[in-house]
């Protein structure tokens, strides 16, 4: 088994010539891919569905290993990557019979931590996510930002550096989805986490992203980057500059064709 190597933190996220494909399939997902995310840099992956995004995030947490190839996590490369990111699915998979703050308080029971040692500050990162007055409440009293909210919490109270968001807002209505995005940009900024964003949603990536990975070929051998120059803080009305206008339709076209590639295998 390769042993765990510690080496200088340049990037706290690394695929070193990563393939991989599953035990029961024997065309490659990923083959000979390089990336790398820096610390504090929010990055969203858009890509057809089928590309093999949820597989990028299943290598990162762990749940899958590389067929060859390295990945690095907080300047470590090793296999054993469990629990060393923060996680959250398009679901929020809240436990029905827990309060908010009882599911806010689980990645602290997991670590074997006593949510009483850190109520005051858990009271306040509820209030700061729009939770104050709910804390006792049962998930099928919120709203569906509010359970998406609740969610992030949770994934943030897992201490991690990292945090993979796997399209958190797809089951969301229009306008709530836009008051997430808002909120999100407005909550990464003062948290500073390193976040990778998984989304179908062109308008989304743009708004929140420092760049954006285009998955562009089948199997995944390298991405189309997109770096986005908007400053921060942002809002949804800077979406509508005529430089982001041209990056959003040269943007819709690549996928577009991705799309017909992908239909096409």
């Amino acid at each position: 088994m390769r042993e765990e190597k510690s080496i200088e933190i340049q990037h706290v996220l690394a695929f070193n010539c990563v393939d991989f494909k599953y035990a029961n399939n024997g065309s490659y997902v990923v083959k000979g891919l390089n990336f790398s995310v820096n610390d504090g840099e929010f990055v969203s992956i858009i890509g057809p569905s089928g590309s093999g995004k949820t597989t990028l995030f299943r290598l990162i947490t762990g749940l899958e290993n590389p067929s060859s190839g390295t990945i690095q996590i907080n300047g470590h490369y090793t296999e054993k990557r469990l629990g060393s990111v923060g996680y959250m699915p398009q679901q929020d998979l809240l436990m029905p019979w827990r309060t908010v703050y009882e599911n806010v308080v689980v990645p602290l029971e997991i670590k074997g931590i006593n949510p009483r040692s850190q109520k005051e500050e858990i009271y306040d990162m509820l209030n700061e996510f729009g939770l104050k007055g709910f804390e006792q409440e049962y998930p099928n009293k919120l709203s569906g930002g509010m359970k998406q909210r609740v969610s992030f919490l949770r994934t943030i109270l897992t201490g991690a550096k990292v945090l993979l968001l796997d399209e958190p807002f797809s089951a969301l209505d229009a306008i709530t989805r836009l008051a997430m995005q808002e909120w999100l940009v407005d909550k990464w900024e003062n948290l500073k986490k390193t976040i990778l964003f998984i989304t179908h949603d062109v308008d989304e990536a743009l708004l929140l992203s420092d760049r954006i990975f285009i998955i562009t070929d089948k199997p995944i051998t390298h991405f189309k980057e997109i770096i986005v120059p908007l400053g921060r803080p942002r809002k949804i009305r800077d979406l509508a500059q005529p430089e982001i206008i041209t990056i959003k339709e040269l943007m819709l076209k690549e996928l577009r064709m991705d799309v017909d590639t992908y239909e096409n295998n």
